[in-house]
């Protein structure tokens, strides 16, 4: 998804990609290696454990929910226009 992403904004942007896109680029690369971590711990002792606890659907929730912050932190930024609407 990152490298669609990744395409779509260079893209728009002439090949230029700003300091947020970047960090949003590394955020959800990083994210995705450590989801994908925890679900390749399954074939270790304390993976399944965690695997089969009750822990492991509020860790992929949240870390979605934190995704999804991160993706629209500065969207809204600056769209205020002079009217103050």
């Amino acid at each position: 998804m990152n490298i669609l992403y990744y395409l779509t904004i260079s893209h728009k942007s002439s090949g230029k990609l700003s300091k947020g896109n970047i960090f949003r680029l590394v955020f959800n690369t990083i994210v995705g290696i450590l989801l994908c971590v925890i679900a390749a711990m399954v074939n270790t002792t304390a993976g399944a454990n965690y695997a089969q606890s009750s822990w492991i659907l509020p860790t992929v929730a949240i870390t979605l929910f934190i995704v999804l912050v991160v993706a629209h932190i500065n969207k809204g930024a600056g769209k205020i226009g002079r009217d103050g609407h």
